[in-house]
């Protein structure tokens, strides 16, 4: 679905809340930003997309930069051979000598380090999961599989009701919650994570709820 598509729907019901005849009530900006923000949240949560990075390591150094858009390690290869996750509380205790790498630790946001300090020129690829492109023209598209493109809409909307019609905004945050959880448990994973409430900006607010699942490689 494109951000173009996704504004006329959002324009249309923006009239209609606000007994408007103006086509563009509704900023564009901010039903892009609007838009971001829901599939931020959809990303962050269903864990829907994955990318690779690729990146040739330095003897004697240890850290390398992750990817703008990173989320979550999915696996790291380095030179054909599979890197396990360190616990931070075991990092004091290994080798810090230069030798071939066996593990790795993420030191979040922006580093993934490896252990032992790599001692050659290699490869290392990066699989992980990562957030959605940000949505800024109509020629953008909302950046998640297409079964929840829509629901990304639906938190557009919800936001939308908080600016024209609040006293429903809470019923129309239900509806995006409980479409959300159709998916989620198609989507079929065991993950424990943090659910929010309409309280934040960026994920809708405080209510923490783990989910659990099967997870399908």
């Amino acid at each position: 679905m494109t951000a173009a598509t996704a504004l006329d729907e959002l324009q249309l019901l923006a009239q209609q809340l606000s007994g408007s005849m103006q086509k563009t009530i509704l900023p564009p900006n901010l039903a892009y930003h609007w838009l971001t923000r829901g599939s931020y949240q959809i990303a962050y949560r269903l864990l829907c997309l994955e990318g690779v990075s690729s990146t040739v390591t330095t003897a004697g150094t240890a850290a390398y930069t992750l990817p703008d858009d990173f989320l979550k390690v999915i696996s790291v290869v380095y030179d054909d051979n599979m890197l396990t996750e360190l616990d931070h509380a075991l990092v004091s205790y290994v080798d810090t000598n230069q030798a071939t790498p066996s593990n790795y630790v993420i030191q979040h946001p922006e580093a993934i380090r490896l252990y032992p300090i790599p001692d050659a020129i290699k490869n290392l690829y990066i699989h992980y999961y990562r957030r959605p492109a940000t949505i800024s023209a109509d020629g953008d598209s909302i950046d998640l599989p297409e079964e929840l493109a829509q629901l990304c809409v639906e938190y557009a909307v919800w936001r939308l009701y908080q600016t024209f019609q609040p006293e429903l905004a809470p019923m129309m945050w239900e509806t995006f919650q409980a479409n959300f959880k159709m998916h989620e448990k198609t989507a079929e994973r065991q993950v424990t994570s943090q659910i929010v409430s309409p309280k934040d900006d960026f994920f809708g607010g405080e209510w923490i709820e783990p989910r659990m699942a099967i997870i399908i490689d």
